[in-house]
């Protein structure tokens, strides 16, 4: 080859050399500023750090699982602005669901998370709801725990005067989400979930007027009395409470029938089965809520003083006189089932604490500040059942109470307007 063909390929072979290395080096200097560039090294960190603690785990180390977790969420927490909320509520869950999984599982001598109510668990079926309450199911476990706010300290307080564990706390979020007004698709009412029968036997007053499964001091009086029941009869908190949710006679046929009293060894209906692994999915998380990435418990009860009335008082006037809103005068006073105190009786109204004076003014200087008896005949509710005999159609049966057709469906859940002989039809029907 001609050393004139020579130089023009060493040039050209040169420059390549050269943008190559220009090429790198703009790349190393890119990224350092490129957005999001912090954020993939921190999370690749992590995730490495991750790594090797799920590698510790599978070898049974528990402590040094621990550490690399405990060094992940520190990292996490130090890198806090720099990784997306969704990534960081990511590797922060996973980071705490394993420390607290190694932590419990394989009977470890270093649990993290006791209870006063149950040696807790971890299994598949815990495990599982820990991950729904974290993941998935967050935001609405989320709203549970804001809402628990307002109950949890007088449930405590009655809890410690029982001398029962406080655990129990944990009982309302699953029954209800900690919310009075919630109600199952088979009836059952309130923080609670009773069901109308029981809650009548536990000495709850349930009408037209007032439903108490409702009022959150009298529904957990009644709830504490029932669990001690159980307590006395089965003597286990696994067994009390799955009893609480399917009932006594059914849970002591199961033990009878398997015979053990291990509630992990009996055959449950699913609902049942499913019930304290959901309570000790929330115990773990309560227990240590800002490691799951919950805010801590905190207690922000209602407040309120209470004022005796002696008739039935529209509540819509009771808002008026305390300058606050219905749905204040409501959540203070969730048994109310219609928007009045009941007639003809002494009512204690919880009133905001802040309106207090002024509604006290307005109410002695009312001459009328009560409902007239047409009012309140007119707004009661009785309710009676029609047994469906062959040949009965809703539009017959609309016909002879006087109502419509769609109220039928809607008191009844009825999709279509098929109904069968014997079938129990609901029907609300105004005053006397």
């Amino acid at each position: 080859m001609k050393k004139s063909s020579l130089v023009p390929l060493l040039f050209i072979v040169f420059s390549f050399f050269l943008s190559a290395c220009v090429s790198v080096a703009r790349h190393k200097t890119h990224n350092s500023k490129f957005p999001g560039y912090e954020q993939d090294s921190t999370v690749m960190e992590i995730e490495r750090v991750m790594m090797n603690a799920a590698v510790m785990q599978r070898e049974g180390k528990v402590q040094p699982v621990r550490d690399l977790c405990d060094r992940a969420l520190t990292l996490l927490i130090k890198n806090k602005d720099k990784i997306e909320a969704a990534e960081y509520e990511r590797l922060h869950s996973d980071a705490a669901f394993l420390r607290i999984k190694v932590s419990h599982e394989r009977d470890s001598i270093l649990r993290t998370v006791e209870s006063d109510l149950f040696p807790l668990v971890w299994n598949s079926r815990v495990e599982k709801w820990i991950n729904y309450f974290t993941g998935r199911g967050r935001e609405s476990f989320t709203r549970m725990l804001e809402r628990s706010a307002y109950y949890t300290g007088s449930i405590i307080e009655a809890l410690e005067e029982k001398n029962m564990p406080l655990d129990l706390i944990a009982l309302p979020i699953i029954e209800s989400g900690y919310n009075p007004f919630a109600t199952s698709r088979v009836g059952a009412v309130g923080l609670w979930q009773f069901m109308e029968a029981t809650g009548k036997q536990m000495g709850l007053r349930i009408d037209d007027w007032v439903d108490e499964r409702r009022d959150p001091h009298k529904s957990t009086s009644a709830a504490l009395k029932m669990l001690s029941q159980l307590h006395e009869r089965f003597g286990s908190w696994e067994l009390d409470l799955a009893a609480y949710n399917h009932g006594p006679a059914a849970v002591a046929r199961r033990v009878r029938q398997w015979e053990t009293n291990d509630y992990w060894e009996l055959f449950l209906p699913r609902e049942t089965e499913e019930f304290v692994p959901k309570i000790m999915a929330a115990i773990f998380i309560i227990r240590e809520p800002e490691l799951f990435g919950f805010e801590p418990l905190s207690s922000n009860p209602y407040r309120y003083r209470e004022f005796r009335v002696t008739d039935a008082l529209d509540l819509r006037q009771v808002a008026e006189w305390t300058a606050s809103d219905i749905k204040e005068i409501q959540s203070l006073n969730p048994e109310l089932k219609q928007i009045c105190t009941p007639p003809g009786k002494e009512y204690s109204l919880k009133i905001p604490e802040t309106g207090y004076k002024m509604f006290s003014t307005h109410y002695f200087a009312s001459e009328e500040k009560y409902l007239t008896s047409k009012e309140i005949e007119r707004r009661v509710r009785k309710v009676i059942y029609h047994r469906v005999s062959s040949g009965d159609t809703l539009w017959s049966i609309s016909r002879r109470y006087n109502v419509s057709i769609s109220n039928l469906k809607s008191w009844n859940n009825l999709r279509t307007d098929l109904i069968r002989p014997r079938q129990q039809i609901k029907i609300y029907r105004r005053g006397g």
